[in-house]
């Protein structure tokens, strides 16, 4: 790592940690949470929906159209991202979800 980029992390006081609450984003977590702690910063965990596509195309032009998130599966979403990061031990954070070409659904 060069003085650069060190100093700048130094500086940092936002982190953005985006996670698919996989083992590999569990330690990408960790690590963020480390990085918190020493440089005093804010922490949000971002989890993106990826869009979905209907299985079945649409009639006559054999597109797949994209569903549609329902409130209650971001709500699902939330829930599941919540105990994720409490899983980690990592508290205190915010946490958002976001629909791919959607506004963050806050919490």
């Amino acid at each position: 790592m060069t003085r650069a980029v060190s100093e700048r992390m130094a500086r940092a006081f936002r982190i953005l940690c985006a996670v698919d609450v996989s083992d590999c984003s569990r330690h990408t977590l960790a690590r963020a949470a480390v990085l918190r702690r020493e440089r005093g910063a804010e922490l949000t965990v971002l989890h993106v929906l990826p869009p979905v596509l209907s299985p079945i195309p649409a009639p006559d032009v054999n597109v797949h159209p994209p569903l549609v998130y329902t409130d209650e599966d971001v709500a699902q979403v939330r829930r599941a991202l919540a105990a994720f990061v409490a899983e980690a031990g990592v508290g205190g954070i915010a946490q958002r979800v976001l629909r791919k070409g959607t506004v963050p659904c806050s919490r």
